[in-house]
Order: structure tokens, then sequence, then C-alpha cells
């Protein structure tokens, strides 16, 4: 499995209280290729409520069993409930239809603790629970624990006034350490 990269490039551009972006990934190798190409733009709906769309065509090429490709659409919602609670729910239909739901408390600026439910049409349902802590103004740590298949999520976040650094690694019990790295350059 460590020859099966996975590559993403997203880009956002803020205009007022929206936001657009569009988003390139790559999965795969000669023999299992996935790639994706999306756009999507959200908006702020009053103080409380935000909203957003997504757009895309992801195809799949396999050795020996062809080549296909469908239209991906999704929708979501956040809305902050109070000063310490927010949720949010989206539904993304591809070649099926997932639907996820979290909720989310942050007790301070510093720490935010998450539940996030997943559902399929093919009647898959697991869960997602994490906690996010900020350790010092530029290192945060996020641990996760999440099901089908059940692994473990380890994430150290490294921020440089408008540079983001993740670097983390997932225990999965089939494919072992998966490790990970994300770049993420942020207006302030």
């Amino acid at each position: 499995m460590r020859s099966v990269p996975l590559n993403a490039v997203a880009a956002m551009l803020p205009i007022r209280n929206m936001g657009i972006g569009m988003q390139v990934m790559q999965f795969g190798n000669q023999y299992w290729k996935e790639q994706e190409l999306s756009g999507g733009a959200g908006i702020r709906l009053g103080k409380p409520v935000q909203a957003g769309v997504q757009f895309g065509y992801r195809s799949k090429a396999v050795v020996q069993y062809g080549s296909s490709g469908q239209v991906v659409a999704g929708a979501g919602f956040r809305w902050k409930m109070g000063k310490r609670w927010t949720s949010a729910m989206q539904v993304i239909r591809s070649d099926y239809t997932q639907y996820f739901a979290g909720i989310g408390w942050q007790p301070s600026p510093d720490f935010l603790i998450s539940v996030e439910g997943t559902n399929t049409i093919h009647k898959d349902y697991y869960g997602t629970v994490q906690a996010l802590s900020r350790l010092a103004p530029a290192l945060a740590l996020q641990l996760a624990v999440t099901g089908l298949p059940a692994y473990l999520q380890t994430l150290v976040m490294i921020t440089i006034r408008q540079l983001r650094i993740d670097i983390g690694t997932a225990l999965h019990q089939q494919l072992g350490l998966t490790p990970s790295v994300t770049v993420v350059w942020q207006k302030q």
C-alpha cells in the first residue's frame, strides 16, 4: 500500500461574507486511480448560520475493469447554537449518498471536543469522536477515533503566521501506520 499516494490541492478565495473554492485530488497508482475536480461556495447567513454547496466530477480507472465517472454534489450547513456549541449537517451525492451530522463543544478557544455520525444508503453507520487542544500559540494536538473500520488518528498542527503544517498518522487495522502531511497557507 506504500505505492498508493493521495495528493490534493485546494484554494479558497474570500469575497465579503462568502468563500469560493476549488479542489483537485488524485488517489492511486497505475493499477487503481481516482481523480476529482470540484468547486464550491459557502456563505454566512447572519451570525449563527453558514451554508455551502459543492459540485464536481470524480473518475475511477481500474486495470482490467475499465473506468467510470460521475458527478458529485453536496450541500451542508453549520449552526452556532450558543457561545460554546456548534452543530453541522452535510449531504454528499456521488455514486451513493452519504449523510453527516455532528456537534462540537468548545469550552475555551484552545480546546474542542466533537462527535460526528455518518450514514450511507448502504446502511453503513459509523461515528467519529475527536479532541483538539492548542498547547501553545503555534502548536496544537488532535486525537480522533473513528469506526468502519475502527482506527485511531493523531495530528500535530504547527502554525507560523499564515502557514499551518499538519503532520499526522493513522493506525488502521489492515493498512497499519498511514502518515500524512498537509500544508495550509491562509489569510490572517
